[in-house]
């Protein structure tokens, strides 16, 4: 074990210390010209040619000299994308095709950049900025309500606050779980760390803080548009194109303001400064003991200068548990088995203190943490660092029914999605019609076809009857806001790119039946963390999982399946597929996982009940 670590540490170390030219293009994010004007831009040189493209040149045109520069003329008022490439090679860890180990090499890559050339015309007025939310078209409940009793989701306490649904509308909440702004919201992402929310309000997607202030105001350009996190800023996804890597990057900071790339990583880094002098961000890769068993290895920063650095071991509690970050003395974990995921949460010298069981448990914030236990949802005390008020709500206490918005502790039922909204034909769903939201699929339907809900940008949520058998190709392709997917229980095949870029799904549930999973399926479904694959499955497909950063911990109980090129893994520095090293999968020991983790350098651990480790 030691020559393992020591190895991979000097690798890492003869990285660090040889000379590299930087591995990107950088631009600045926007150029605002005039009519007529003429700029020159240029990108970081080090690489033997360069080619330079507009995608508009009616608005801006630029020269292609095969240099790091290009003059730009602007032409009229529009926005055109102009785009640099060229070919670079830095160094990375590579497969030694004789030995099979990981060595230090070099990798060639092709380094691509955009730029948003905005041409205005001086004469025309200056649009107002939005600091406030409009009044929206369908609203539950008044300030102050106690809504304890009727939320039926819920996110991650931060900054004093909490996401809460109710019939569908999302809202914003107290400690108390009283209402600090009505349900309003058909999307509303968890608190961010600096206290700014992203929702969707009557179509017209905002940056909020807690206050329910505007601080951004998305002016969308194509329904594919995308609004991302970034620490301490606003990250623009702007798509132009067809291809996956056709979009531009906008950045923003909370006054609504463009910035540069580089203005946006000093906020970066001041969110991660600000991040681990709490003591919130760790490294939780699992590791195996000297005994065989499974620990938490965590690495913990003492000070804003992040030296020295201490070394945390905690010794895992039980088995297939999947630990989360260590947050105010708490690290939350799951038990993952063919029936879902029971999560609790373990004190730093992993002593179980919450017990398993939660259908979902968040990071602990403020002394509380937000869960979901069958239909109910609230808030538990942090039994290691509770909260610095006095608790006002024992987390077992009965909620008081609240007097609004209704009298009801119960949202009514959601309405079946009408029958126009379904292209069918003999059973195979051709077309969605609809315009989105949470879908009910017709029990009439066997199939459902080749890009029946191709993106379907305002898909939240879909219920599949039992009678489905099969997704078809890119079915569900840049739905990037649907987050729930209650599968069929009669599922065997999910085709290629069937999902892909789902990047709001946190879980799938794999059925029984369920046979074959085609090429990319779920490739950049980012925020899955653990998944589990039944004993009768029989084919993962290349790619299938390619980009999914999060995603920790894999359990697949068949001891044959075909597993193929890629499955797990995540983009590089310089955007190619390398090993996802964060993820453990556990198998069958003698399994094709196994030999899939040993020819591609993953953590394995042998389902409870089989021989040997992984070593």
């Amino acid at each position: 074990m030691k020559k393992k670590v020591l190895s991979l540490l000097l690798s890492l170390s003869l990285l660090a210390g040889l000379q590299i030219m930087p591995a990107g293009a950088y631009l600045r994010t926007i150029e605002e010209m005039k009519p007529d004007e003429v700029r020159t831009i240029s990108t970081e040189g080090g690489a033997p040619h360069y080619h330079w493209s507009s995608s508009d040149p009616s608005v801006a045109t630029c020269t292609d000299n095969g240099t790091s520069k290009s003059v730009v003329t602007a032409k009229k008022p529009g926005t055109a994308v102009i785009t640099v490439t060229c070919t670079r090679r830095k160094p990375d860890l590579v497969k030694d095709p004789f030995t099979g180990k990981f060595v230090t090499g070099t990798t060639t890559y092709e380094d691509r950049d955009t730029c948003t050339i905005v041409v205005k015309d001086p004469s025309a007025p200056t649009p107002p900025k939005v600091s406030s939310l409009p009044a929206p078209s369908k609203s539950y409940g008044s300030i102050g309500d106690d809504v304890s009793g009727i939320i039926t989701d819920i996110q991650g306490f931060n900054c004093g606050v909490v996401p809460v649904k109710y019939k569908n509308l999302w809202g914003l909440a107290d400690a108390d779980l009283k209402l600090l702004i009505p349900f309003q919201f058909s999307l509303m992402d968890w608190v961010s760390n600096d206290g700014h929310i992203h929702v969707k309000l009557d179509g017209q997607r905002y940056v909020i803080d807690t206050k329910g202030n505007v601080v951004y105001s998305h002016s969308p350009t194509s329904s594919k548009d995308r609004i991302e996190y970034g620490n301490n800023h606003i990250l623009i996804k702007r798509y132009y194109g067809t291809g996956s890597g056709d979009f531009l990057v906008e950045r923003y900071n909370y006054q609504g303001e463009p910035i540069t790339s580089a203005q946006a990583s000093v906020l970066n880094e001041i969110g991660v400064n600000e991040s681990e002098a709490r003591g919130e961000l760790v490294f939780d890769r699992p590791r195996d003991s000297k005994n065989g068993g499974l620990d938490w290895l965590f690495n913990l920063p003492t000070d804003y200068n992040d030296n020295p650095k201490t070394v945390l071991r905690v010794p895992a509690y039980g088995t297939q548990y999947h630990p989360s970050w260590l947050m105010e003395g708490l690290i939350v974990f799951g038990k993952e088995d063919l029936d879902g995921s029971n999560y609790g949460a373990v004190d730093k010298n992993g002593k179980l203190v919450i017990p398993c069981d939660y259908d979902m448990l968040y990071d602990s914030s403020g002394g509380w943490l937000s869960y979901k236990q069958g239909d109910k949802c609230g808030l538990l005390k942090n039994p290691v660092n509770p909260p610095s008020e006095p608790e006002t709500k024992p987390a077992d206490s009965s909620p008081a029914k609240p007097s609004t918005p209704d009298a009801s502790t119960k949202p009514a039922a959601p309405a079946t999605s009408p029958s126009s909204d379904f292209t069918i034909e003999n059973g195979v769903l051709v077309k969605y019609n609809g315009k989105g939201g949470k879908v009910t699929i017709p029990d009439t339907v066997t199939e459902i076809g080749e890009k029946a809900f191709y993106e379907c940008t305002d898909l939240t949520s879909v219920v599949m009857p039992d009678t489905v058998t099969k997704i078809g190709k890119r079915a569900f392709y840049f739905c990037f806001d649907l987050s729930s997917v209650k599968v069929s229980s009669s599922l065997r095949e999910i085709g290629d790119q069937a999902f892909w870029n789902c990047s709001a799904l946190t879980s799938f549930k794999f059925p029984d039946s369920i046979r074959e999973i085609g090429n990319l399926a779920f490739s950049a479904c980012d925020n899955l963390t653990s998944i589990s694959f039944p004993v009768g499955l029989e084919r993962i497909s290349k790619e299938a999982f390619a980009g999914c950063s999060r995603l920790k911990s894999v359990t697949i109980h068949s001891k044959s399946a075909d597993i193929g090129k890629r499955v797990f893994t995540i983009f590089g520095n310089s955007a190619h597929l390398i090993p996802n090293s964060g993820l453990t999968v556990t198998a069958p020991a003698g399994s094709t996982a196994e030999t899939y983790c040993k020819e591609n350098g993953l953590s394995f651990k042998p389902l409870s009940g089989t021989s040997t480790a992984n070593k």
